[in-house]
């Protein structure tokens, strides 16, 4: 969900990794240290985000709320699979599968009503 949050509103840049040795204790997961940019109103409509923020975040916030859910199963109180799929989407996918891009194509349907079931 984060990762989604931020990458419509910032460019990112891997600036160089970070052992897990550099941490007491060591995490089971590399890490990175990244510079954030703040996108530029034209920037985000460009990556997607021209719509509801609100709807855009409530959106990702159902998606990646029920660990390991499909799209169809995490976000079927806003959206049919039906729909996802005219959208191009397989509801079929984990969140972590979709862009930034399909995720402000979903934000859009359900603020147009189009999601609304």
């Amino acid at each position: 969900r984060l990762s989604v949050m931020l990458q419509v509103r910032f460019d990112m840049e891997r600036l160089f990794g970070v052992p897990p040795e550099s941490f007491r204790p060591a995490p089971k997961v590399q890490s990175a240290v990244v510079r954030l940019r703040p996108l530029s109103a034209a920037e985000r409509a460009a990556r997607g985000l021209g719509g509801n923020e609100a709807v855009f975040g409530r959106v990702v916030n159902a998606a990646f709320s029920k660990r390991r859910k499909t799209l169809r199963n995490a976000l079927g109180a806003l959206i049919s699979p039906q729909q996802l799929e005219r959208l191009g989407i397989d509801p079929g996918l984990r969140p972590e599968n979709l862009s930034v891009a399909d995720y402000a194509a979903i934000a859009d349907a359900v603020g147009a009503g189009d999601g609304v079931k």
